[in-house]
């Protein structure tokens, strides 16, 4: 290889493998790249890959992270973990959420490590090297001719760098630096972090409709409904353990949930699929000073956000799309992560029982507005049962008052039960 396409390869973007990512964490990374680190970074698979960045709580990424050394053992690794513990083998660990600064740290760390030297930004419109006077011809003295005045000489002209990518755009990099400031980095309009972006679907088309149930990254969720069982079940404290740690202690009794985890880092679990056993539910085994402190919050609340984060505007699976509708009473709506135009579907879902894709319509939204609400609100028992719709409402006219029921009444109702009609052990 000559000098000139060496320096030409060390200063390409370096390539870096992927493992025990899904989709939308691979694009999330991809779009760091080319914004927040200008470019110098892209994934790549196999041969190409001079480095490899790991989710280490993606299913089976343990073992998969495990066969990549084994075949590569120099390449250096990033590790993406739910804490800043050291990972043996890994060059830099980013703790999750993940930050896009500690993640742009973390990849030039990796570059210093294989001795690569950054490309030159794309936004230099100007060399910084002086520019090469061309030869003069000599006069028929065999003497040089007096050059121009260097106060009168034209400026060179300047060479317009070429972009990293190419098509991208200014603006482009903009809107995503923007977005990636936030508070996940995943989502442009805030309420994506709630509602998603998924685009409507045609109400009458059952395949559409099917697309738009949550089928996986539920584990958190789920767990979370196991400990309420096993605390109501046998009348004392559950824990939820990740990663053998105790991270929640769930409270049947007191109706509350005691977390060290903060909003951010909990939002990062939801969706996440886990390896078998690295999330469960189990009875507490405590006694006297509990094994988790942090702030404690109502197990409505949590549960309601929990869900909002799960499932991002789409429904839980196996929900019957052909079904009406009706809202038992007002949530707490004041006390709750909020949800767009929550205050408008829950007043007419509490008057007029209707199928969910028909209250998108009626009110001109979104239908992952009303899959978000519906998803939240039937997490805390709020929804009617379908098939419990009184044959009177079916003309959509208002249903009569009625008592609210005790949240923890409408909770237990929804939890899991086991074959012989008990709730659900532990387990997650």
């Amino acid at each position: 290889m000559t000098a000139a396409a060496r320096d030409r390869d060390e200063a390409s973007p370096l390539a870096l493998d992927l493992i025990g990512a899904n989709r939308r964490m691979r694009d999330t990374l991809e779009m760091v790249m080319r914004g927040p680190a200008r470019g110098r970074y892209v994934l790549a698979d196999g041969a190409q890959a001079l480095a490899v960045i790991v989710n280490l709580d993606g299913v089976g990424a343990q073992a998969e992270w495990s066969r990549y050394r084994a075949l590569h053992p120099e390449r250096p690794t990033i590790a993406l973990a739910l804490d800043s513990q050291p990972v043996p083998g890994a060059d830099a660990i980013v703790s999750k959420p993940v930050q896009v600064d500690r993640l742009v740290e973390a990849l030039d760390r990796v570059r210093a490590i294989i001795g690569r030297p950054a490309p030159v930004p794309a936004t230099s419109s100007v060399s910084s090297r002086p520019p090469t006077p061309a030869p003069q011809e000599r006069n028929r003295s065999g003497s040089a001719p007096a050059g121009p005045d260097l106060a009168t000489a034209a400026p060179p002209v300047p060479v317009a760098a070429q972009p990293v990518i190419p098509g991208y755009r200014a603006t482009e990099f903009m809107e995503e630096r923007r977005s990636l400031t936030e508070s996940d980095p995943l989502d442009r309009d805030p309420s994506d972090a709630v509602c998603g972006s998924a685009a409507d679907v045609d109400a009458d088309d059952p395949v559409q409709l099917r697309r738009r149930f949550c089928t996986s990254g539920t584990a958190v969720l789920e767990c979370l409904r196991v400990a309420l069982s096993l605390s109501r079940t046998r009348m004392r404290p559950a824990e939820i353990h990740l990663h053998g740690n105790a991270v929640m202690i769930v409270e049947w009794a007191n109706a509350s949930v005691t977390t060290p985890l903060s909003d951010e880092q909990l939002r990062a679990l939801c969706g996440t699929s886990f390896a078998p056993g690295m999330l469960k539910a189990v009875p507490s085994t405590a006694s006297g000073v509990s094994p988790v402190s942090g702030r404690t919050t109502s197990m409505e609340a949590l549960l309601w956000k929990t869900a909002l984060w799960t499932y991002r505007g789409r429904l839980p699976a196996g929900t019957p799309m052909n079904e009406r509708f009706r809202l038992e009473s007002w949530p707490n709506l004041t006390r709750l992560l909020p949800t767009p135009n929550a205050t408008r579907v829950a007043a007419l879902l509490v008057r007029h029982p209707m199928r969910l894709p028909q209250v998108a319509k009626a009110l001109s939204i979104p239908q992952r507005h009303v899959f978000a609400f519906y998803g939240a609100a039937s997490t805390i028992g709020l929804i009617d049962v379908p098939g419990r719709v009184p044959e009177a409402d079916e003309d959509g006219g208002p249903p009569e008052p009625h008592s609210r029921r005790s949240l923890l009444g409408r909770i237990a109702s929804r939890l899991p039960r086991d074959d012989s009609g008990h709730d659900a052990g532990e387990g997650a």
